[in-house]
């Protein structure tokens, strides 16, 4: 038993290790790469470099690195069909979003769990964080982003065959 424990506690101490001299702009670099083979389809090297870059960025103790590699592990699982993972961890990327106070994040992470929420049926608990990011991006005036989560809400009142309320969203 010992061996075992010796052996966790070197590769721990050989990851804190290794994040020594990262910064933000080397974690993004690390979650673009892990991007970029998820979009080739080569999901599970993609989850391994997004995990490296979560571990390097929760060592670095920076909250947008933070937030940007726990949102794209989500949607790698959201591509994946595993619905049930996706959503913990976009709730994850809520708690690092409130702490964070960014309103365009704050919005983004609002419409992510609205999104996963849907995906299972739930659209009035959907209508709710999908109305949370539609206020915020009322606020900032994005109109973007503001257009994509009015569409998601009228795609919401279609499911719930309330064809009225999904014509006249706001």
């Amino acid at each position: 038993m010992r061996k075992y424990i010796f052996g966790f506690y070197l590769l721990i101490l050989g990851l804190a290790s290794s994040a020594q001299g990262y910064n933000p702009d080397s974690v993004s670099v690390m979650v673009d790469k892990a991007a970029q083979l998820q979009k080739k389809g080569e999901y599970v090297k993609a989850l391994i470099g997004f995990e490296r870059a979560l571990f390097i960025a929760d060592s670095i103790k920076d909250n947008p690195s933070i937030y940007k590699t726990i949102v794209n592990i989500g949607s790698l699982f959201y591509e994946w069909d595993d619905i049930q993972k996706a959503k913990t961890y976009y709730k994850k990327a809520l708690d690092i979003a409130l702490i964070m106070k960014d309103k365009k994040i704050l919005a983004g992470a609002y419409n992510n769990i609205g999104v996963i929420i849907s995906e299972e049926n739930n659209w009035d608990s959907s209508l709710i964080y999908y109305k949370k990011a539609l206020f915020i991006y009322e606020e900032l005036n994005d109109s973007a982003y503001l257009a994509g989560t009015i569409n998601n809400i009228g795609n919401v009142y279609v499911f719930k065959e309330d064809f009225e309320k999904s014509i006249h969203v706001v």
